[in-house]
């Protein structure tokens, strides 16, 4: 699929037609028309369009949540209001502290990360507990990415190109798992799994627009391995052409990995870099991610 920033975001920032922006950072949902506050995927993928490589922070690349990490998703609403995500103790990028700080991106190459993204840490403080009070209609979602000072830019601040979607307005019979998922920010926000758990399980087995992304965070807490392989074939039969089936498919591959289950964490792995080319984790089974304490980054 190709990767286009909008030219209408590069006449913003005083660019030329002509020319290309030195980094870029790409947005892609899963699906482009929801049931009002339905959970979907979404995609983030910068690219580097430098004759050198940049520097990204590793343990945060993509991570939501407030200063100083990089990410930061600002929401348009169709009444013209603007939401800046909220932050959330919950982690999107998975690594240890110990970690090195740095990830190199080649010259033309991207990396990208896929996030489910619940609509209680977008909205505002008064609508976490509300969500049913979510205005219906078309909105707009876009990027700003905070770069590390080590790229020695101008401006380390780079913004995406503008997805839009679609809220479809309550409708009554979808009215009581939405006010279930109210009950579920302390999970979003605090990180309380044990909260979110019961809610969760509802939601799961509501036969609602909000099952399928409840059945893939439960299938994410699962710690068998055998138990998610048991549980995920029921998710495929339940939603065979799920735009889950890829964060589920980074998760079964990690898990399979951690639990020692070679064989099936290869065959993942075949499928996740066929699917996922520019994932951060298709880096690290290619062996190709190159990982740095303190780049020096030259022009």
């Amino acid at each position: 699929m190709k990767r286009l920033v909008i030219l209408a975001l590069l006449l913003a920032q005083g660019l030329s037609a002509q020319d290309k922006p030195l980094v870029s950072i790409h947005l892609e949902l899963g699906k482009d028309t929801l049931a009002l506050a339905e959970p979907t995927v979404l995609t983030v993928e910068i690219t580097n369009h430098l004759n050198r490589d940049i520097a990204l922070d590793r343990g945060y690349m993509f991570k939501l949540d407030d200063y100083p990490y990089p990410l930061t998703l600002i929401l348009i609403t169709p009444l013209g209001q603007v939401w800046t995500y909220i932050g959330s103790r919950l982690d999107v990028f998975e690594f240890v502290i110990s970690a090195p700080k740095y990830t190199l991106v080649a010259p033309f190459e991207s990396m990208s990360r896929q996030m489910l993204v619940w609509w209680t840490t977008l909205v505002p403080v008064e609508m976490r507990t509300s969500l049913e009070d979510i205005p219906p209609g078309k909105y707009k979602l876009y990027a700003v990415y905070r770069l590390p000072d080590y790229n020695k830019l101008d401006d380390n601040l780079i913004y995406s190109d503008t997805v839009e979607f679609f809220f479809l307005p309550l409708q009554w019979q979808y009215r009581q798992a939405v006010i279930q998922m109210d009950s579920l920010w302390d999970y979003f926000i605090i990180g309380n799994r044990g909260a979110g758990l019961k809610g969760m399980e509802w939601l799961k087995d509501s036969n609602t627009p909000y099952s399928e992304a409840a059945f893939t965070t439960l299938l994410r807490w699962i710690q068998d391995y055998d138990s998610l392989a048991n549980q995920k074939a029921i998710f495929d039969t339940r939603y065979p052409n799920s735009h889950f089936s890829n964060i589920l498919l980074l998760h079964q591959y990690n898990y399979a990995n951690f639990s020692g289950y070679v064989q099936v964490a290869d065959s993942f792995s075949q499928i996740l870099q066929s699917k996922l080319p520019t994932d951060y984790t298709s880096y690290r089974i290619r062996n190709e991610e190159r990982i740095v304490m303190s780049p020096e980054v030259s022009e």
